[in-house]
């Protein structure tokens, strides 16, 4: 992709997208919605394609705090994790997660989440909120001072890391939708041609590619109401103290 500037009369704002097309709105159209679940499938291949132990085994819960790309609708609320790294609509969360299988959840703004001193912690590194009334974890275990990070939505702690608090690696579990996905057609299948692929770079890469093409094929005035009006990405405007005219701005 080549960007190219030309000189404009000051006052002058360029506003680049390099996502130019609205995720909700493409989802909307079947090629494409079964082009993510071809994308989903093929992922979920590559982490099932592993050997299955044949004894199961007690384990023990180990939680750590991560950071992860999620949506937050609201500030003090529960935030939705996203594995899809071609959902860009996304803000910073942190998450407990299971160091054992990756697992995530729940996962909360950062905004809520603060360094405190806990001195009631579990074998499972979570820990009573120390501004708290004590509950069951207080009376079972002895006091101990301990670095730990608590959100103010639930109260709950986790305790921290010596080292950064890392990012999750979603490539560590496999996605289980709650409801099975209707199975894409044969022919979507062979046309985005992942069947062969196991790297998941390859997959995604293929997979975005594929998508591309898609939306070039469609009519101009339907990529035209996919993507972003000038009201989307010019909230305010003002110059020598005067509200700007919109309609005199040039927006391609």
């Amino acid at each position: 992709m080549q960007l190219k500037f030309e000189p404009a009369p000051f006052p002058a704002a360029t506003v680049c997208n390099l996502n130019a097309f609205k995720a909700s709105e493409l989802r909307q159209y079947e090629e494409i919605a079964q082009g993510f679940q071809v994308w989903e499938r093929a992922m979920n291949t590559i982490d099932n394609d592993v050997k299955a132990i044949p004894i199961r085994k007690r384990r023990h819960v180990i939680y750590q705090p991560v950071y992860v790309r999620c949506v937050c609708n609201l500030p003090d609320d529960q935030c939705v994790p996203q594995r899809n790294p071609l959902e860009t609509n996304t803000s910073v969360c942190m998450c407990f997660e299971d160091a054992t299988t990756g697992d995530i959840w729940p996962c909360y703004p950062t905004s809520v989440w603060e360094e405190k001193t806990c001195y009631h912690c579990s074998k499972a590194n979570t820990c009573d909120d120390p501004d708290r009334p004590p509950n069951i974890t207080s009376l079972l275990t002895e006091p101990k001072a301990t670095e730990c990070l608590c959100q103010s939505v639930s109260h709950y702690c986790v305790t921290r890391p010596e080292a950064e608090v890392k990012w999750w690696n979603p490539n560590n579990y496999t996605v289980f939708p709650v409801t099975e996905a209707p199975t894409p057609s044969p022919e979507i299948e062979n046309a985005f041609g992942l069947a062969d692929l196991r790297d998941r770079g390859a997959i995604t890469t293929k997979t975005k590619e594929n998508l591309i093409f898609i939306i070039a094929a469609m009519p101009r005035e339907t990529r035209r109401q996919l993507s972003y009006t000038l009201d989307e990405f010019v909230l305010r405007c003002s110059f020598n103290s005067e509200d700007c005219d919109l309609k005199r701005l040039e927006f391609k």
